[in-house]
């Protein structure tokens, strides 16, 4: 219930990414014109761009969204959902025709797309604390396996909820070579690799 901070800098990130941005599309001008610009980068200003669906929702309804945790404010379902084995699924259902699908085929129950609990996104942000339990008891005498196969069919978004520790052996970045050996004075240690990844240029390790 308290305030929570994200697991990096995000303002000084969010405020480096514009600050890169203003300064490839001033250098692009002064190639074509000749003529230089100032760049005034503030992090406030970044943040509150971060900030706009949230500011915009409190701004036209005159209050805050509600928490949510990893949860989505103002969409349902969208967030972690725990399966039968104990791990986590992310899911993100944005449309109709998603929603639809997500019932018929992953849940295996079409008639909740129709229910007049959950028929429209609002009625699902309404009735979430009836909906999102159901899921996981649906959920609950499956695998990730086969919530993952059934996702597949259904094709929906969804991804898996990974800790620190999966991260690093990533099938994704173990396959793109994104987890390198970087020498330092206790040995070699592993490190992921910058993602800048510009044919030909190679990033600095250490």
């Amino acid at each position: 219930d308290g305030p929570a901070k994200v697991g990096f800098s995000i303002a000084d990130a969010c405020s480096g990414f514009y600050g890169f941005s203003s300064t490839v599309l001033a250098l692009y001008e002064r190639d074509r014109t000749g003529r230089g610009r100032k760049i005034d980068i503030s992090i406030l200003d970044c943040l509150a761009e971060w900030m706009m669906p949230q500011a915009y929702y409190a701004i036209f309804q005159g209050k805050d969204l509600p928490r949510a945790g990893m949860r989505h404010n103002i969409i349902v379902p969208y967030g972690p959902y725990r399966v039968g084995d104990g791990r986590m699924i992310n899911l993100a259902i944005q449309n109709p025709g998603q929603w639809e699908r997500f019932c018929a085929i992953a849940l295996e129950r079409p008639e909740l797309a129709s229910d007049a609990l959950f028929a429209r996104n609002d009625q699902r942000v309404i009735n979430r604390e009836v909906l999102e339990p159901l899921i996981e008891s649906i959920f609950a005498d499956l695998t990730r396996e086969q919530v993952v196969e059934r996702l597949e069919r259904a094709d929906v978004p969804f991804g898996d909820l990974n800790n620190a520790t999966d991260l690093a052996v990533h099938p994704q970045l173990v396959e793109r070579g994104r987890v390198r050996q970087v020498e330092t004075p206790n040995g070699p240690a592993p490190a992921f690799l910058p993602p800048l990844n510009v044919e030909g240029i190679e990033p600095a390790m250490g």
